[in-house]
């Protein structure tokens, strides 16, 4: 399971607001990625790094059901048993019945 230092913010990578449309996420996506493209940037690494990131958050944020899980979810967007909300008997999982049978 990712942790707090892996956790990539696809908005920031592309550089739009958690608002921004399909048609603002595709152009930025496309405006960066003409930039970082690897046959533009033949053997630097960090270029082919922020490549890959920009087509991961493209991805996500252009398909809106991965998208309402991102934005849902943040990091546990794409982890097992993070597909549906806690439901109240999950989230009292230290609770201890203090009934005493008469």
């Amino acid at each position: 399971m990712p942790n707090a230092t892996d956790f990539k913010d696809y908005y920031a990578i592309l550089g739009t607001s958690k608002t921004a449309t399909p048609e603002e996420i595709k152009r930025a996506y496309r405006q960066l990625a003409r930039k970082y493209h690897p046959d533009l940037n033949p053997g630097d690494k960090d270029a082919e790094t922020k490549f890959k990131n920009l087509n991961e958050a493209n991805e996500i944020r252009s398909d809106p059901e991965k998208r309402q899980k991102y934005d849902r979810f943040g990091q546990h967007w794409n982890q097992p048993g993070y597909t549906e909300a806690p439901t109240s008997t999950e989230t009292n999982v230290g609770a201890t019945n203090f009934d005493v049978p008469s």
